[in-house]
């Protein structure tokens, strides 16, 4: 990783990232320059892959909880239905597991994960559609689903508030067509709203921690190269110097002999201006013929 940053350390733009965050987008939490958001992306990588496959398990968790109290009460869904969707997200989860472990793309992780989510929420609120029972049932899942979407699956915030709101309309929809009493509509219907809220919340403030992290790292990581250049000039500078009593070149490794001041600015990055002493001016004075 710190190859990464010192091979594009000349290309990041200068100055200090903190505090405050400005260079942060103030809806999106992402980086402005679109250099540093995929020099983050990259540093993140590893992270999001691991929260990418916690987001699979749990789907795959689900399952396994939720199966035997699915052969032990009777089916509100058509029959096939369940099981079927249950063996495709399977199939699909596995699939995702398997390409999340081997990518090394910020880009092919998003995509997949959106497509992930995207196809997670439209099988949820087809299920949903497809349910026979009491309407009730349904809807406290489906918050969770919302939650998930944001909290869980790592992305963008645009990539996570699409499914969000696939879930939240397809299921608003059928509340309304379910036709429920007016106090039990406006409660289960502000609960949906509130899961957005809340995600798009929690999403936005783990984006703007990470990239505060990301920037404090970068620049202790840009002070810590700062510093070891600065001692490797103390060290070259460091020990007896042979120079020159008549003219003061100093003898440089090769031999040849060097400039003081040319020295000096080729290793302690020091600029001189030339000008005359009072001393060898009077001296100069002196040489002159009258």
């Amino acid at each position: 990783m710190s190859r990464l940053f010192s091979c594009r350390a000349g290309n990041e733009t200068k100055g200090s990232l903190l505090p405050g965050s400005s260079y942060l987008h103030p809806i999106l939490s992402e980086f402005r320059d679109p250099a540093r958001e995929e020099l983050f992306r990259l540093w993140h990588l590893s992270q999001a892959r691991r929260r990418g496959i916690l987001s699979l398990l749990l789907v795959l968790a689900a399952f396994v909880i939720y199966t035997p109290a699915n052969l032990i009460a009777p089916s509100t869904y058509p029959p096939g239905q369940m099981g079927g969707l249950r063996i495709a997200t399977t199939v699909a989860c596995l699939v995702l597991l398997t390409l999340i472990a081997r990518t090394r793309s910020p880009q092919l992780l998003r995509r997949a994960l959106f497509g992930w989510s995207l196809a997670f929420a439209i099988g949820n609120v087809s299920a949903v559609w497809s349910f026979a029972g009491d309407y009730r049932q349904v809807v406290g899942n489906d918050i969770l689903v919302v939650l998930y979407l944001y909290a869980v699956v790592p992305n963008r915030l645009p990539l996570q508030l699409l499914p969000a709101l696939v879930v939240t309309l397809g299921n608003g929809v059928f509340l309304l067509s379910a036709r429920p009493l007016p106090g039990e509509m406006w409660v289960q219907g502000a609960g949906l709203l509130m899961a957005n809220v809340m995600g798009f919340a929690t999403s936005w403030s783990m984006n703007r921690v990470w990239r505060h992290n990301h920037a404090a790292y970068q620049k202790e990581h840009e002070t810590r190269l700062a510093l070891e250049d600065a001692l490797g000039e103390v060290q070259r500078l460091r020990g007896i110097l042979p120079i020159c009593s008549e003219c003061h070149k100093i003898r440089v490794d090769d031999g040849e002999w060097q400039r003081i001041d040319d020295y000096m600015a080729e290793r302690a990055g020091a600029e001189f201006s030339h000008g005359i002493c009072p001393d060898c001016l009077v001296g100069m004075q002196q040489a002159e013929p009258s």
